[in-house]
């Protein structure tokens, strides 16, 4: 069985990488990659990985990382391809949390090996207050942004997405096991021995 490279999205604040944790619960394989940026970490944030502008350059142009994204004046850069590629070799199930408009490039760099996921919130309301629980405030430019891509999500993003669903307060992980299953689904059939 081949893996796949797992693409969560999802506004801010909707709880992917909560989810992604809970499918690190239900199945070891899971493997969370870190992506790189410039703005330096939120203490207590251990799911990215601050570099210096420089060294994000000098690791694209050596074709060690995919493209680097500028979102809200930071700019990010997906692991190095290699521990991806390692990772998808191994069998193992490697994830990340990602920005939409930027899974179309990450296709091509990974092409056939993505299985793409886009979490919904039941409301603005509700994510601004998860945030609010979470001690982050809600960013009105996020919001505003997130909900134009929302509104896209049927037209401009419909052929990149495999699996939407919406996380409700208190479902993580029903909708972490529901991920679970259409991800290996999207495997193919199991052989049997």
């Amino acid at each position: 069985m081949k893996s796949k490279f797992l693409i969560v999205m999802g506004p801010s604040g909707v709880g992917k990488n909560t989810i992604m944790h809970a499918l690190q619960g239900i199945d070891s394989r899971f493997v969370q990659i870190k992506p790189h940026m410039t703005r330096p970490l939120r203490p207590g944030e251990t799911d990215r990985v601050f570099l210096p502008m420089e060294t994000l350059q000098e690791m694209r142009k050596m074709d060690e990382a995919t493209q680097i994204n500028h979102i809200y004046g930071t700019y990010y850069s997906v692991l190095p391809k290699k521990i991806i590629k390692d990772e998808l070799k191994a069998g193992n199930f490697p994830m990340v949390d990602y920005k939409i408009p930027f899974v179309a490039e990450l296709a091509k760099e990974f092409p056939g090996s993505l299985f793409c996921v886009y979490i919904l919130p039941p409301s603005f309301d509700a994510i601004v207050e998860w945030l609010s629980k979470a001690g982050r405030p809600a960013d009105p430019q996020r919001l505003d942004e997130d909900e134009k891509e929302i509104d896209k999500l049927d037209s401009e993003y419909a052929d990149l997405i495999d699996l939407r669903i919406m996380n409700e307060e208190g479902e993580v992980r029903k909708v972490a096991e529901q991920i679970y299953r259409s991800y290996l689904a999207s495997l193919g059939p199991r052989r049997k021995l």
